[in-house]
């Protein structure tokens, strides 16, 4: 993807850099609130429901309230898992096109009505798949 922007070798880089920093600069300003407003940490710790949602729950003294709060870091997740699925099966497709997979040739193919790597992107969700059962299965 990073081919796809006008002088990625200098572009590239100060993307990487602008977004670990408003990560950094945005995280730091929802932990500082989270801490603020957590009350006890032992009760956020054996939380039945969830350390975030105790939290939640603490600074707004509602149900409702908490569980809408709770849907913004939910729908963040959604949108950091379709780019994180972007971008590991376009690394995979190209890690393929340039022959460093076994059987490159399948993978290294995009499927010509939907203009992308969909080989790739089925074997990331079948990594994705294996590896939670794993988890799963060992806790």
């Amino acid at each position: 993807m990073i081919e796809e922007i006008p002088n990625p070798t200098v572009e590239g880089p100060r993307i990487m850099i602008a977004c670990v920093g408003i990560g950094m600069f945005t995280g730091f300003i929802f932990l500082m609130v989270l801490l603020l407003v957590a009350g006890p940490v032992e009760d956020v710790i054996e939380s039945a429901a969830g350390p975030l949602l105790h939290i939640f729950f603490n600074a707004t003294n509602s149900r409702t309230g908490s569980i809408i709060l709770l849907l913004f870091p939910l729908v963040c997740l959604l949108f950091a898992t379709t780019g994180i699925m972007t971008t590991s099966s376009r690394m995979t497709w190209a890690f393929a096109r340039d022959g460093g997979l076994p059987a490159s040739k399948i993978f290294a193919k995009v499927h010509p009505t939907l203009g992308l790597p969909l080989n790739s992107l089925l074997l990331t969700n079948a990594c994705v798949i294996i590896f939670g059962c794993i988890f799963l299965g060992s806790s």
